[in-house]
């Protein structure tokens, strides 16, 4: 992986707020693409270490109905759903050439951080993805 460049990196909170400000798309509707693409976005949060309680206060919305979008986003994804994958793809792009990389602080924080066996399995998921830039 290439060198990165911190001072003109976001944080993925950040990169995200951006896209929703942009796609509008904490306004209610219900159009198919703008729930993908809000689904799509919430699912990203959460593989990214987001609670479902802090998902919710960034696009307004109840716990509940944030855990409906994720497992439906994860269900499109796991099945390639062709819609789902059209609907994201210009967000999913915009994702993928800006992509957020922790530094080994991150990665300290977070272990000292951490009190439960998931949160030991998502931080060895992001080693695995490479998601920690390691000197």
């Amino acid at each position: 992986m290439g060198k990165v460049n911190h001072k003109n990196q976001r944080t993925m909170i950040q990169q995200i707020e951006e896209i929703i400000k942009r796609f509008k798309l904490r306004r209610k509707c219900r159009k198919r693409y703008l729930i993908h693409q809000r689904s799509f976005l919430m699912l990203r949060l959460q593989k990214h270490g987001l609670s479902v309680s802090r998902i919710a206060q960034i696009f307004d919305l109840t716990h509940a109905t944030i855990i409906h979008n994720v497992c439906k986003a994860e269900y499109y994804e796991q099945i390639e759903d062709r819609l789902y994958l059209s609907d994201t793809a210009e967000i999913r792009k915009e994702i993928e050439s800006n992509p957020i990389v922790r530094n080994t602080n991150d990665l300290v924080s977070e272990i000292l951080e951490c009190n439960t066996v998931r949160r030991l399995e998502k931080i060895q998921r992001r080693i695995l993805r490479n998601e920690y830039e390691l000197k």
